[in-house]
């Protein structure tokens, strides 16, 4: 009989224990937990690399992710985000993604893009107005932040900011 008390008593116990513990809440499939403090996205650096007798532009970089999951900031090297280049004189998009350490580069015609990068997980950075003349090479160094619910995309106006144009 007193193995049995003992046995209620446990079970009890257990129940009440674990019907108290609060389990992670999980948004929207990211995985991102809704106490999570949002990060904001940033253009760490912009720069004319070069400038070669080609008809077409290049545009290189490097994205960056910042977390902070406890109380120290962690920066990795994000594989497979997206960089979406849009045209404004034609009005037309072109996409590329990182490799397995950030890094992206793709050819383009000269022109005025808007530049968005996206990863699941991250805040989105917005580039609008980045101009590209034939034969140049600009280089993007990007930091995309933690994304949490009351997150927005980030926005950088080239005609409003000091970056290299």
């Amino acid at each position: 009989m007193i193995n049995k008390s003992i046995l209620v008593f446990i079970i009890i116990t257990s129940i009440t224990f674990f019907s108290c513990s609060k389990p992670p809440v999980y948004v929207c499939g990211l995985f991102s937990l809704t106490d999570r403090v949002p990060i904001d996205s940033k253009l760490l650096a912009m720069e004319t690399v070069t400038t070669t007798g080609t008809a077409a532009s290049f545009v290189e970089g490097i994205i960056i992710g910042k977390d902070s999951i406890y109380e120290n900031a962690t920066f990795t090297n994000l594989e497979n985000a997206l960089v979406i280049f849009h045209n404004k004189v034609i009005n037309d998009s072109i996409t590329t993604a990182s490799d397995i350490v950030g890094n992206f580069v793709i050819a383009l015609t000269p022109g005025i893009y808007d530049v968005t990068v996206i990863m699941i997980g991250y805040t989105d950075l917005q580039i609008i107005n980045l101009q590209l003349n034939s034969g140049e090479r600009k280089y993007l160094k990007v930091e995309l932040g933690q994304w949490a619910p009351n997150s927005v995309a980030c926005i950088v106006n080239l005609q409003e900011t000091n970056f290299d144009k």
